[in-house]
């Protein structure tokens, strides 16, 4: 059973209405990435600059232990993955 004309007239109306806001969201200029607009180091807060100074003194760390390790590597035997002990190449 198809309703009233006038019943029809209001659900084609909130149809039309519904169809031009869709319209408007696919052709809308796309709004500029939530990134950009954090992008850079805020001016004048200590609590970022506190946090990027301890993540930089980490980096540091890291990288000397990492050199450190490089280092005695060169100095130390080579160890066997096996036995845990240092190879010795033979004489013969």
């Amino acid at each position: 059973m198809v309703g009233s004309p006038k019943n029809f007239e209001k659900r084609l109306a909130k149809l039309e209405k519904a169809v031009r806001q869709l319209q408007k969201l696919v052709t809308a200029k796309p709004e500029e990435p939530w990134w950009k607009r954090l992008a850079g180091i805020p001016a004048g807060d200590e609590a970022y600059e506190a946090i990027a100074n301890e993540g930089r003194k980490i980096r540091e760390a890291e990288r000397k232990a990492a050199q450190d390790d490089k280092d005695q590597d060169e100095v130390l035997p080579k160890r066997s993955r096996r036995s845990g002990r240092a190879k010795v190449k033979d004489a013969g």
